[in-house]
């Protein structure tokens, strides 16, 4: 598969993913429809889920919390194999859109290597920190730029909300970014890992 079909087919399984289910707002956290193949981090006792909205957005990813620790988060990620990403530069967008985001929301992604002990090395990250989106915004769409080095195993990405607030996700995609897109690349602390 060419990189421009792969990339269309990753495309398309990631809007298809986030539009699976209607809901009405106001359910449990544990009842959200969760999109399949995608993982839960942070606070347990953040509600996330895909939910219903009327507008022309239809359906979105919702996460949301009255958590008022600013460390506090929670996120939604998909890991995928970096094999057929490696030397390249990569973008991830979507649009979000913000209630009361106390500590901000933005789009996340993290390279890791694997190590032979069977913990992993994160070789790159962006979680939009300085850049996050807080307090109430409309709908805008935002981008995170890494490359991707030829020794990368896993590109984990997805959307954060920290603190308390609500934030709604639409249509992440994950792109091939010309060599001229600026890379959005955080510093790394010296010991950084995958589980931390």
């Amino acid at each position: 598969m060419n990189a421009t079909i792969e990339r269309h087919a990753h495309r398309a399984l990631l809007l298809l993913l986030l539009t699976i289910a209607t809901v009405q707002r106001g359910i449990a956290a544990d009842e959200l429809p969760w999109p399949s193949g995608w993982t839960r981090f942070g606070d347990p006792e953040f509600v996330m889920g895909v939910v219903e909205l009327e507008n022309e957005h239809g359906r979105a990813l919702l996460i949301e919390s009255d958590e008022g620790d600013d460390d506090r988060f929670g996120a939604i990620g998909q890991t995928i194999d970096a094999a057929s990403y490696r030397g390249r530069r990569i973008q991830l967008s979507g649009l979000l859109r913000t209630n009361g985001a106390s500590a901000g929301a933005g789009l996340w992604m993290r390279v890791d290597r694997n190590r032979e002990d069977g913990d992993r090395d994160v070789l790159a990250f962006d979680n939009m920190g300085e850049r996050a989106v807080r307090g109430n915004t409309e709908w805008a769409r935002y981008t995170v730029v890494l490359d991707i080095p030829s020794d990368a195993d896993t590109i984990t990405f997805g959307a954060l909300l920290r603190g308390a607030g609500t934030a709604w996700v639409d249509e992440l995609s994950l792109d091939e970014a010309t060599e001229d897109t600026a890379g959005t690349a955080m510093a790394l602390p010296k010991r950084l890992k995958a589980d931390s």
